[in-house]
Formats: structure tokens, C-alpha cells, sequence
């Protein structure tokens, strides 16, 4: 992968692969040590399916538990297209679980770029948007 647009395809083909055997989740995990950017980026991108659920079963919250602890050391990466993989999860998850998103920008928002951290909580409710 070389581009965004290459990784994203990329991801899109891997999200049912790795929707349909989440044991695969542990590869990913070393996608975030990579010392190539698209690498870091699509561990990211491809677990997105993880962020849609609205009533998540036990192995799918232990999931998405594991990539906020992803996007937590990412968060430190000021890499701008890492910085919009972190912003672009949280934001996700937003959607279907504001709390949990807004704990995650209270704790790791300092660590992220104000675009990103802005562009992570921009569907938060004002009751639980977290100090920039």
C-alpha cells in the first residue's frame, strides 16, 4: 500500500475477512508497529466494522476495547493521516456509543492534533463533550 486510496480498498475487502474470523484481530495488532505508514493506518481502518455495533456482544466490546488501546498509543503519532485514522474511529464510534468516545477523547485528546480531536468529537452531545 502507498496511498490512502490503495489502503482503503484495501480494508474494505478486509473488513469481511476479518469480520468472519475476528481471531485474525492479533495479525492486525502487529499492523500498529509497522514502520509503514499505510501499515499503521489500515489497522485502523479495517477494524472500523467494530464501531457499528449499537448493542455489542462481550467479544465484540473485548474488540473494540483492544483498538481504542490501538488508537490510544496512535493518538501520539502526529502523523496527519494516522492523526484522521484516529479521528475518523473515535468519531465512528460516536455514533453508536457517545460515552464511550468522549471517555476515550477526555483521556487520549491531549496526546491527538486539535483538527483531529475536533473532527473526533463533532457529533457529541454538548453534555458529554470532553475539554479540549
Amino acid at each position: 500500500m502507498d496511498c490512502p486510496a490503495i489502503s482503503d480498498h484495501f480494508c474494505l475487502a478486509g473488513h469481511r475477512r476479518l469480520t468472519s474470523n475476528p481471531s485474525r484481530i492479533h495479525e492486525v495488532e502487529a499492523w500498529t508497529q509497522s514502520q509503514h505508514l499505510w501499515t499503521r493506518r489500515a489497522a485502523l481502518t479495517i477494524t472500523l466494522p467494530w464501531t457499528k455495533h449499537r448493542n455489542p456482544k462481550p467479544e465484540n466490546l473485548a474488540i473494540r476495547e483492544q483498538v481504542l488501546g490501538w488508537a490510544a498509543s496512535l493518538a501520539e503519532d502526529q502523523n496527519t493521516s494516522i492523526q484522521k485514522a484516529v479521528a475518523t474511529w473515535v468519531f465512528e464510534l460516536s455514533r453508536k456509543d457517545p460515552e464511550r468516545a468522549a471517555a476515550f477523547l477526555t483521556e487520549h485528546g491531549p496526546k491527538m492534533r486539535n483538527f483531529a480531536r475536533k473532527d473526533a468529537g463533532r457529533l457529541l452531545p454538548q453534555n458529554i463533550t470532553p475539554a479540549a
